[in-house]
């Protein structure tokens, strides 16, 4: 299958229109801020757990600022860090609680089988992938500024 687009001006002006409606909000220029600064953040295990997890609760569930997903996400320290899932001998067990135990989570029987799931993956040999992947976007980004 080929795909072609054909964008007209007026394509043009309704994506330019967009882009200056939004500009000064503040949502967008911190999500700018923090995705295109000319300093990528540095890879760590710890902080690209948490932000899977993060994306595994706001699947299927609102994550505005003030709802259960962002409140749980900004616990500190984080309820399912990274050390915390490596130590635990029944990580979807202990998850389930976890989630369970904070309240307003939907799916946590899901959400726990997912962890789970994902941390095996991550430490049988997805680690290796996930940071050659971080390491080529990364420098990407370093050549696009």
């Amino acid at each position: 299958m080929k795909f072609h687009w054909i964008i007209t001006d007026e394509d043009k002006k309704l994506l330019k229109d967009f882009v200056n409606k939004h500009k000064e909000n503040n949502f967008v220029k911190n999500r700018i801020r923090r995705n295109l600064s000319d300093n990528p953040p540095m890879f760590t295990k710890e902080e690209f757990w948490k932000w899977m997890i993060a994306c595994l609760l706001t699947t299927q569930q609102r994550s505005g600022p003030n709802s259960k997903i962002s409140k749980f996400l900004i616990t500190n320290p984080f309820p399912l860090n990274y050390n915390l899932c490596k130590e635990s001998k029944n990580l979807q067990k202990d998850a389930y609680e976890i989630l369970a135990k904070f309240g307003g989570i939907r799916r946590t029987n899901r959400i726990s089988e997912e962890i789970k799931y994902n941390f095996d993956w991550l430490e049988k040999d997805g680690w290796e992938k996930v940071i050659q992947i971080s390491d080529r976007l990364i420098e990407a980004r370093k050549n696009q500024i």
